[in-house]
């Protein structure tokens, strides 16, 4: 989206990334996933982040 600045007005770019936003923030995987799925996910992304730096 970042890409077509002269194209597209920000007003409509910032519409979509709420518009996609919501649709990762109900997604029914998120539901299901119990907290502890989230967290070893958020760790496993912190310990992956650590080892490439």
């Amino acid at each position: 989206m970042a890409d077509r600045p002269g194209l597209v007005r920000t007003t409509a770019l910032r519409r979509r990334l709420l518009e996609l936003s919501v649709q990762m923030w109900w997604h029914p995987y998120w539901h299901e996933a119990g907290t502890r799925q989230r967290v070893a996910l958020r760790t496993a992304a912190r310990e992956l982040e650590a080892g490439a730096g």
